[in-house]
């Protein structure tokens, strides 16, 4: 892949121009989508087709009421982190890990997350300063744990995956159990 810069032309920079709108407006959009669910939610404006907000999430975006309410405390942590004067999570992901600490403290964490990253961090290094806000006296480890065997309960929680798996998308379990099996191996050779 070569590194050499070439300048663009007029149309090449209106391309960019247009592409990098949508981009923005699309990253933190689940702030206006959670906002939206929970307007329609609390104004009950599903009730003329569907009897309750889960059928009509089902019916109408094609996700379950968990998901909508997902969505919803995720468009309150990015207002909350908004509110404080920082800019909000860009993803959804981000912002749910946020959602079990107290609103006065998660756009403090999410700061904190930010600097550990060095910019704009993953769900999984927010849930690592939110484990360490949640339980402070709590021994740290989050170093290299690829030498640490796997969890004593690996086929119990492959077992409940599967389950999880098949009811929400209705997958065979052979397929879900060779995907488990795969993903078992790779994990195995990286502990090897």
């Amino acid at each position: 892949m070569g590194t050499d810069l070439a300048p663009l032309t007029k149309a090449d920079l209106s391309q960019l121009a247009r592409h990098e709108k949508t981009i923005e407006q699309g990253v933190g959009a689940f702030i206006a989508v959670g906002i939206a669910l929970a307007a329609i939610r609390e104004g009950k404006l599903y009730r003329a087709n569907h009897k309750t907000f889960a059928d009509y999430c089902k019916a109408r975006w094609d996700f379950d009421r968990q998901r909508a309410y997902q969505l919803i405390q995720a468009a309150k942590v990015g207002e909350n982190v908004k509110n404080s004067g920082q800019s909000p999570p860009r993803r959804a992901a981000v912002a749910e890990e946020l959602v079990s600490l107290p609103a006065e403290d998660q756009a403090e964490a999410l700061q904190e997350a930010r600097e550990e990253a060095d910019g704009e961090p993953t769900a999984a290094e927010v849930r690592r300063v939110v484990q360490r806000r949640q339980n402070p006296d709590a021994e740290e480890d989050y170093g290299d744990t690829r030498d640490d065997p796997p969890a004593p309960s690996l086929a119990q929680a492959m077992e409940d995956f599967i389950l999880a798996w098949r009811k929400k998308y209705h997958t065979p379990a052979c397929i879900v159990r060779s995907v488990l099996e795969n993903l078992t191996n790779i994990y195995a050779e990286m502990c090897d």
